[in-house]
């Protein structure tokens, strides 16, 4: 009998399983890789929008003459150029001029945890029945939520009024 070229049905069997599995694994890998750019991705624009909300946040504090009301998720200052607030509305925290909700802008969405903190030059709670040369530093904590429900740490940031008469604050 003459030598036979070609391959057996077990050697393509096998050959093409191979191939299969490679080709399952690659596919997998490719689906990891874009799910984690696309959460990289997410993560970004959460921290450039907390980031640009609490700079906002800050600068209207850091020119705060008197504060009208304070609590631990709204605070309404006057300033130089008239009465401001800044308001935390279910998931949503807004910037006001003169008090006004009506005339306000939305500076970030998608909040689940909104916080200020006040304190004097002592590091002690300051609240607004005290004097407002009294009033040393301001902490902000902002909280987001992701759609797919991971976990997010808070974005902080710490105030120091410049314009309220605190002679231990920096002018």
């Amino acid at each position: 009998m003459g030598s036979q070229r070609g391959f057996t049905l077990i050697e393509i069997i096998v050959s093409l399983t191979l191939v299969s599995v490679l080709a399952a694994a690659a596919g997998f890998g490719l689906v990891e890789v874009a799910r984690s750019y696309r959460f990289a991705k997410e993560n970004a624009t959460m921290a450039q929008k907390a980031h640009i909300a609490l700079q906002r946040i800050s600068l209207e504090l850091m020119a705060l003459s008197s504060v009208t009301t304070a609590n631990n998720t709204n605070i309404a200052v006057k300033t130089a150029n008239g009465t401001r607030s800044v308001e935390f509305n279910d998931t949503q925290v807004w910037l006001n001029d003169n008090a006004n909700a009506l005339n306000g802008e939305i500076l970030i969405d998608n909040v689940t945890g909104f916080e200020l903190t006040y304190y004097d030059s002592n590091n002690s709670a300051w609240n607004d029945t005290m004097d407002d040369d009294q009033l040393f530093g301001i902490a902000v904590s902002l909280t987001l939520s992701r759609n797919d429900g991971v976990m997010v740490p808070p974005f902080t940031t710490q105030i120091t009024p410049r314009n309220n008469g605190n002679f231990n604050a920096p002018q």
